[in-house]
């Protein structure tokens, strides 16, 4: 589980603080999408560049283990 109080972001939120809730809904898709790639196909994830950010997509790569991670620019179309 992420822990926003815990990591090299230096970031705390409060219990109750909204910032905390999100911060569970993003430990729950990584979480979900670890388990069944297949199933979600992915993630779009919209973020500035940052800490914050990169903590996620580290904890997203620990749980994929060894399975292929691919990150695709938001102005790649299909078509490409």
């Amino acid at each position: 589980m992420l822990e926003p109080g815990n990591n090299d972001v230096g970031y705390a939120p409060r219990d109750g603080d909204a910032s905390a809730l999100l911060w569970q809904q993003a430990d729950t898709v990584a979480t979900l999408l670890a388990m069944a790639p297949d199933l979600f196909g992915g993630v779009c994830l919209r973020a500035a560049p940052g800490p914050i950010r990169d903590h996620w997509l580290t904890q997203l790569k620990a749980r994929l283990h060894d399975r292929p991670y691919r990150r695709i620019p938001s102005h790649v179309t299909e078509a490409h």
